[in-house]
């Protein structure tokens, strides 16, 4: 009897360990210039597209964009972070697959919440993609919300897939495929 209680305790012990771990929100030494990560994972993708055509979401200033592909895994910290100081301009969840996230087109497929801000005369649009464990993305801003550059914004639940879209002509990438990125610090650009 004593063995089944010091089991459930040990138990007990390791899901909130683990639910502490998986829902921790470390503080960030946010930098002054450039764009941040708002996400922590690895860059698997730098290419420039039209965010419009891919993502089946019109924004305007984005038909020639960089785009960066962040992913998550289960033991990254899951808070979405704004790259910069701005104004939540649109909030739109889409539905989608729950395809796994090494899968390509999950980046446009997948059920995914976007999120578009608008600094200045510029925009970006981040894009919070679940996956085949991360069911659900969840945003914290609402239209017409002021951020600041590394404020929280949402998280994914069980890690899945971040994308950066800036306008290509006003931002020049400082980061490439493969490097690991912490969100609200890591600065993945800058303006021209």
């Amino acid at each position: 009897m004593v063995w089944e209680w010091i089991a459930a305790f040990a138990i007990l012990v390791a899901c909130v360990e683990f639910y502490m771990f998986f829902n921790r929100s470390p503080e960030r030494t946010v930098p002054k210039k450039g764009i941040v990560s708002p996400a922590n994972g690895k860059v698997v993708e730098v290419f420039e597209g039209n965010f419009s055509k891919l993502f089946d979401f019109s924004v305007k200033g984005l038909e020639k964009a960089k785009l960066i592909v962040i992913r998550l895994s289960p033991l990254n910290v899951h808070v979405t972070r704004a790259p910069l100081n701005g104004t939540i301009k649109r909030v739109e969840y889409q539905e989608g697959k729950r395809l796994p996230v090494y899968i390509k087109k999950s980046l446009f497929k997948n059920a995914r919440n976007i999120i578009v801000m608008e600094t200045g005369k510029t925009v970006a649009a981040i894009v919070q993609i679940s996956g085949a464990l991360a069911r659900r993305v969840v945003c914290s801003v609402k239209e017409g919300t002021k951020i600041e550059k590394g404020q929280k914004i949402g998280k994914i639940i069980l890690g899945s897939t971040t994308v950066l879209a800036l306008p290509s002509k006003q931002f020049k990438i400082n980061v490439s495929r493969g490097e690991n990125v912490v969100d609200g610090e890591t600065v993945l650009g800058e303006f021209k």
